[in-house]
C-alpha cells in the first residue's frame, strides 16, 4: 500500500481543509513529519487509520471526538484518503457522527456517519466505481483489500506512539495471527483441519462398524461365529426332513390328478349325449316355420313369371301419361301466344301518337343550343367581377389587420414598461432566494431518506415476523424429532432385551447377569426399529438443529438490522422535527418547488433587464413603420372600389338578355342533355313496339302447330295401353293371383328367393345331422358310469393344502438359514473393516495429533511453517539490530516453551553478545526495545516483500521512539532506515527530535496557532 493523497477537514487540531499530496514525494525514500508537541503530527496517522478503519492510530481516541474545536459549526468533519495497491488506485472517505448547525431555524442537529470506498479508473474520462458504502461495509472491504485488520495494520504499517513494541512483545498466538495474514498461510490451517476431520471421521466409522458388529451378534444371540455355524447345521437337517415329506405328498397329488383327468373325459361324454338330445328337440320345434317358408318360395317363383308383362304395361302407361301432359302444356302456350299478339297490337297503335311529340322536342333543342355563346360571355364577366371583389376584400382585411397590429404594438410597449419595473425589483432578491432553495433541498433530502428508511423498517419487520414463524416451526420440528428419536432408541434397547430374553433356557446362564433362573423374562417384541431407521432419524435431527440455528441467526441479523434502521429513523425525525409547518412530504415538496421557482424567476430577471430595454426600442420603431404601411393600404383600397363598380354595370346588361333559368352554362348543358336523352328514348320505344308485334305473331303460329302434333300422338298411345292391360290380366289369373295387389306382394328379388331356399336346405341338413349325433353319443355312453367329480377334486385340494403347509415351513426355515448366513457374512466383513480402520487410524490419527499441536513442543503444522518464516524474519532483522546496537544484540526464536498451558513456537528471545546469554525480550531497556522493534518491523517487511504470494509492504509510518536514543544509536537507526528506501519502500517518521530535521530533507512541517494547526511541505 502506497499513499497518494490525504485530505482532512475540521479533523483534530486542523480547523480547515488540509491536503497532503503524498504523490509529490514518491521519488523520496524517507520523509519526516515534524512539529512541536501537540501540534498534530500523530493526527496525520489518526486520519489515515480513521479513513481506512474508522479508528484512530492508537485506538485510544474515539473517532466521534476527533472534530476540531477551532472549526465553525457549519463545516463538517471528514477525511478522504487515496492509496495505491500495486497499480490500482482507491479512494476512501469517512464523515463521523457529529452535531452541526440546522439548515433552517436556530440550534444544532445531529449529522449521521457516512463512509464510501471507490475504485479510481486509470482513464480520467471514466467515473469512479463505488465498491462499498456504510461504515461497517467499507471497513470489511478495506480489510479484504489490504489483508489487515486495524490492530494488525497498527502493528505493521502504521506504528503509533506506545504501539511500537506490541509486535515485538506479542505472545505466540497474537504473532501467529499477524504472520498468517502477511504470508497467507491459511491453507496450512486447512491441512490441519482436514487431518482432524479425517481422524474424526475414521474414529466415527470405527465406532459405527463396532456397533453394527455388536448388533448382529445380539440378533443371532451368539458370542462367537462358531455358534452361528451350529445353528446353520441344525436348520439344514430340519429342511431335509421337510423335503422328504413333501416328495410323498407330491406322489399322491400326481396320482389323484390322473384320476381327475380321466373322470373329466367320461363326464364330457355324458354332457355330449345331453347336448345331442337337446339339439334334435329344438329342430323338431321348427317344422311349422319351414313349411311356411316352402309355400312363400312357390308364390315368389310364380310372381317372377309375370314380371315381364307387368313391366311392359307400366312402361306403356308412363309414356301415355307424359304425352297427355305435353298436350296440356301446348294448349297453355297457344292461349299465351294469342294474348301476346293482342297486347302488341295495342302498343303499336299508341306508338303512332308519340311520333308527333318527337318532332316538337327536336325544335326545342335547337332553340336551347343558340343560348350557349351568350351564357359563356356572362360567366366570363362574372368571374372577373368576383376576382376584383376578392381583391377589394383583401384590401379591407389588410387595413383592419394593420390597425389591430398597431394597437398590439402599443399594448406590448406598455407591458414592457411594466415588466421592466417588476424585473428590477425581482433581481434584488436573488441572494435570499438562493439561500432559501439550499435550505429546502437539504430538508427535502432528509424527508426522502426518512421515507425510504420507514419502508425499509416495514419490510424488515415483515421479514422478521416471517423468520420468527419459521424459527418457531423449525424449533417445533426439532423438539418433535428429538422426542421421536428418544422413543425409538428406548424401543430399540427394550427390543434387544426382549430378543435376548427369547433365547434364554431355564438352567442355562443369562448372557447379561449370569443367573441360571429367569423368573420374569421380557416378552418378545417383533417390531424392533433397526439401526438404519435410528441413524436416519439422527441425521435428520442434526439437519433440523442446523436449520434451527440458521433461522435463529437470521432472526438475530434481522433484529439488528431493524434496530439500526429504527435508530436512523429516530435521528432523522429529531433533525426535522423543528419544521412543524412542513410535516408532510407534500407540503415540503410544495415549499421546495416554490423556492425553486422564485430563484429561477430572480435568475431570469438578471438576464432579462437589458433584453427588455432592447425590446422597447424595437417596439417604438415597429410602431412608426406600421403607421406608414397603413396609409399605403388606404390608397390601394380606393382604387379597388372603382374597378368593381365598372364591371358590375356590364354584368347587369348581359343578365337582362338571358332567361333567368339558363344564366348558368352548367344548367343549360344539363337541360340540352336531358332533351337529347328524351328524344332518343321515344325513338327507341317506337322501334321496340314494332319488333315486339312481329315476334308475337310468329310465336302464335308455332304454338298452333305443336298442339296439333301432340293430339295425334296421344290417340296412338291410348290403344297401346289398352292391349298391354288385357294381356297382363289374362296371365295374372293363370298363375293363381286374384288381383295385381296380391301379385306385387309376392314379387321379390332373386336374393330373397335364394335366402329362403338356403334356410330350407340348412334345416333339412341339420335335422339329418342331429339324428346321427344322438345315435353316436348313445352308443358311446351305453356301458359307462357317470363319475363324482366334486369328491375327486376335494381329495386333490386336501393333498395340495398339506403340501403348501410343508412348503411354507420349508421356506421359513430356508429364509432363517439365509438370514443367518447373510448376517454371518456381514459379521466377517465387519471384522475385516475394523482391522483396516484400525490400521488407517494409527496413521491418520498420528498425523492429526502432530499437525494439531499434540506433541512435546505443542506446535501446530501452521505454526511450524510460520516459525520457519519467522526465523527468516529474525535473521534479516538481526542483521539490522546488530548494526544499530554495535554488534551486541540478535533476535532469536525460543526453542523451548515453559508454559504448558499455551501453545508455543513463535516466542522471541534476545541474545546479548556482551554477556553471552539469551534472555527475554521484556528485559530490554526503552531505547533497546525501540531498536529491536524497529529491526523486527524492517526485517518483516523485507521477508514479506520477497515472497511473491505475500502482501507488499510498500510504506511504513513510525511515530516517536527516536527520543530515547543517544546520538550514535540515532545515527545507526537513521542509516538503517535510509538503506531500506533503496528497495523502493517509503518510510515516514513522526518525531519532534531536532536532529532528524537536519538529516531528512523531505519534511511535512506541522505548525500550530490559536486558530488551529496547518501544514507546510518542504522538499
Amino acid at each position: 500500500m502506497k499513499p497518494n493523497l490525504l485530505i482532512m477537514q475540521a479533523f483534530g487540531p486542523f480547523s480547515g481543509r488540509i491536503e497532503i499530496p503524498f504523490n509529490t514525494i514518491t521519488n523520496q525514500t524517507l520523509f519526516l513529519i515534524h512539529g512541536p508537541t501537540g501540534s498534530g503530527k500523530t493526527t496525520i496517522l489518526d486520519a489515515i487509520c480513521f479513513a481506512l478503519y474508522g479508528e484512530t492510530s492508537g485506538n485510544e481516541r474515539d473517532s466521534s471526538t476527533m472534530r476540531s474545536h477551532h472549526t465553525a459549526s457549519t463545516l463538517l468533519t471528514e477525511v478522504t484518503f487515496e492509496f495505491f495497491i500495486g497499480e490500482t488506485l482507491y479512494r476512501v472517505s469517512r464523515t463521523p457522527e457529529q452535531e452541526r448547525t440546522k439548515l433552517r431555524g436556530t440550534g444544532v442537529t445531529k449529522q449521521l456517519s457516512i463512509a464510501t470506498l471507490w475504485k479510481i479508473p486509470t482513464d480520467p474520462s471514466e467515473q469512479p466505481v463505488v465498491l462499498a458504502d456504510r461504515w461497517g461495509r467499507v471497513t470489511e472491504k478495506i480489510e479484504s483489500i489490504l489483508g489487515f485488520k486495524s490492530d494488525q495494520f497498527r502493528q505493521i504499517v502504521v506504528i503509533p506512539q506506545g504501539q511500537f513494541r506490541k509486535f515485538l512483545s506479542a505472545n505466540s498466538q497474537e504473532r501467529q495471527e499477524i504472520l498468517a495474514v502477511l504470508f497467507k498461510t491459511a491453507w496450512f490451517k486447512k491441512i490441519e483441519d482436514a487431518l482432524k476431520n479425517n481422524a474424526r471421521k475414521i474414529k466415527s466409522e470405527f465406532e459405527t462398524v463396532a456397533a453394527k458388529r455388536t448388533f448382529i451378534m445380539n440378533q443371532l444371540s451368539i458370542e462367537t461365529a462358531d455358534q452361528a455355524v451350529n445353528k446353520l447345521q441344525l436348520l439344514a437337517k430340519d429342511i431335509e426332513k421337510l423335503h422328504s415329506d413333501a416328495e410323498a405328498l407330491r406322489f399322491q397329488e400326481k396320482k389323484q390328478t390322473i384320476l381327475l383327468q380321466e373322470s373329466k373325459i367320461i363326464e364330457e361324454k355324458f354332457i355330449e349325449l345331453s347336448l345331442a338330445q337337446n339339439e334334435l328337440n329344438n329342430l323338431q320345434n321348427q317344422q311349422d316355420l319351414i313349411t311356411t317358408y316352402t309355400l312363400k318360395l312357390k308364390a315368389a317363383q310364380n310372381a317372377e313369371h309375370l314380371r315381364t308383362p307387368w313391366e311392359h304395361l307400366q312402361k306403356q302407361t308412363s309414356e301415355y301419361s307424359q304425352l297427355c301432359e305435353k298436350k296440356d302444356s301446348a294448349e297453355k302456350e297457344l292461349l299465351k301466344a294469342s294474348d301476346a299478339v293482342q297486347k302488341a297490337q295495342q302498343e303499336l297503335t299508341q306508338s303512332q301518337k308519340n311520333e308527333t311529340l318527337l318532332d316538337k322536342l327536336k325544335l326545342e333543342l335547337e332553340e336551347l343550343k343558340n343560348l350557349t355563346p351568350k351564357i359563356d360571355e356572362l360567366e366570363r364577366i362574372e368571374s372577373t367581377l368576383l376576382t376584383k371583389r376578392q381583391n377589394l376584400q383583401k384590401c379591407e382585411n389588410k387595413k383592419r389587420e394593420k390597425k389591430e397590429h398597431l394597437q398590439k404594438i402599443k399594448v406590448a410597449l406598455e407591458k414592457l414598461q411594466q415588466e421592466s419595473e417588476r424585473i428590477r425589483d425581482c433581481s434584488l432578491l436573488l441572494e435570499q432566494r438562493q439561500k432559501d432553495l439550499a435550505d429546502a433541498e437539504n430538508v427535502l433530502k432528509q424527508f426522502e431518506k426518512l421515507e425510504i428508511l420507514k419502508k425499509k423498517s416495514e419490510s424488515a419487520a415483515v421479514s422478521l415476523e416471517k423468520n420468527l414463524a419459521t424459527l418457531q416451526d423449525a424449533n417445533r420440528k426439532f423438539v418433535e424429532t428429538k422426542q421421536q428419536l428418544e422413543i425409538l432408541e428406548d424401543t430399540h434397547l427394550k427390543g434387544q432385551a426382549s430378543f435376548l430374553a427369547s433365547k434364554l433356557v431355564e438352567g442355562s446362564p443369562c448372557p447379561v447377569c449370569g443367573s441360571l433362573t429367569h423368573p420374569a423374562p421380557a416378552p418378545l417384541n417383533t417390531s424392533i426399529p433397526d439401526e438404519k431407521e435410528i441413524k436416519l432419524l439422527k441425521d435428520n435431527l442434526v439437519k433440523l438443529e442446523q436449520k434451527r440455528d440458521e433461522n435463529k441467526a437470521s432472526v438475530d441479523t434481522l433484529r439488528e438490522k431493524l434496530a439500526l434502521i429504527q435508530h436512523e429513523i429516530s435521528m432523522l425525525e429529531d433533525l426535522i422535527k423543528d419544521n412543524k409547518n412542513l410535516s408532510t412530504s407534500t407540503s415540503l415538496q410544495t415549499w421546495h418547488a416554490e423556492c425553486k421557482n422564485r430563484l429561477a424567476e430572480s435568475v431570469q430577471a438578471e438576464t432579462r433587464i437589458s433584453k427588455l430595454e432592447n425590446d422597447k426600442a424595437r417596439g417604438i420603431s415597429a410602431l412608426q413603420q406600421t403607421e406608414k404601411e397603413l396609409e399605403l393600404i388606404e390608397l390601394e383600397l380606393n382604387s379597388a372600389i372603382s374597378d368593381v363598380s365598372s364591371d358590375q354595370a356590364l354584368f347587369t346588361q348581359y343578365q337582362s338578355e338571358i332567361p333567368q333559368n339558363f344564366r348558368q352554362r352548367a344548367v343549360l348543358d344539363k337541360v340540352i342533355s336531358e332533351k337529347k336523352l328524351h328524344i332518343a328514348s321515344i325513338s327507341e320505344s317506337i322501334n321496340k313496339v314494332k319488333q315486339n308485334h312481329e315476334k308475337s305473331r310468329e310465336q302464335l303460329i308455332s304454338a298452333q302447330s305443336l298442339l296439333a302434333a301432340t293430339e295425334q300422338n296421344v290417340s296412338q298411345y291410348s290403344e297401346k295401353v289398352r292391349l298391354a292391360s288385357e294381356d297382363f290380366s289374362s296371365k295374372l289369373s293363370l298363375y293363381g293371383f286374384p288381383d295385381e295387389h296380391e301379385f306385387q306382394k309376392n314379387l321379390t328379388g332373386e336374393n330373397d328367393r335364394k335366402e329362403l331356399e338356403q334356410k330350407i336346405n340348412e334345416f333339412n341338413l341339420a335335422y339329418h345331422s342331429a339324428n346321427k349325433r344322438l345315435k353316436r353319443a348313445s352308443d358311446v355312453c351305453e356301458n359307462l358310469e357317470r363319475p363324482d367329480l366334486k369328491k375327486i377334486e376335494a381329495d386333490l385340494s386336501a393333498i395340495r393344502v398339506d403340501l403348501e403347509t410343508i412348503n411354507t415351513k420349508t421356506g421359513a426355515l430356508k429364509k432363517e438359514h439365509e438370514q443367518i448366513q447373510k448376517l454371518l457374512s456381514e459379521l466377517e466383513s465387519l471384522e475385516n473393516q475394523l482391522q483396516k480402520i484400525e490400521t488407517d487410524y494409527r496413521l491418520i490419527g498420528s498425523l492429526s495429533d502432530a499437525a494439531s499441536g499434540i506433541n512435546p513442543l505443542r506446535i501446530t503444522f501452521e505454526r511450524f511453517v510460520l516459525s520457519s518464516l519467522l526465523d527468516e524474519v529474525l535473521y534479516t532483522g538481526s542483521v539490522r539490530l546488530k548494526m544499530m546496537s554495535r554488534n551486541r544484540f540478535e533476535l532469536h526464536r525460543a526453542r523451548s516453551h515453559e508454559d504448558q498451558r499455551t501453545s508455543g513456537g513463535l516466542d522471541l528471545m534476545v541474545f546479548d553478545s556482551w554477556t553471552g546469554t539469551t534472555r527475554p525480550i521484556s528485559s530490554l531497556s526503552g531505547g533497546e526495545s525501540f531498536l529491536a522493534a524497529l529491526s523486527l518491523a524492517l526485517g518483516l517487511a523485507d521477508i514479506v516483500q520477497s515472497y511473491a504470494g505475500g502482501l507488499k509492504l510498500d510504506t511504513m509510518f513510525i511515530d516517536e521512539g527516536f527520543g530515547s536514543l543517544d546520538a550514535e544509536a540515532l545515527d545507526l537507526a537513521f542509516n538503517a532506515l535510509h538503506d531500506i528506501g533503496k528497495n523502493g519502500r517509503l518510510i515516514g517518521v513522526i518525531s519532534h527530535v531536532s536532529e532528524l530535521k537536519e538529516r531528512i530533507n523531505c519534511r511535512l512541517e506541522v505548525l500550530s496557532s490559536r486558530d488551529g494547526s496547518s501544514i507546510n511541505m518542504i522538499y
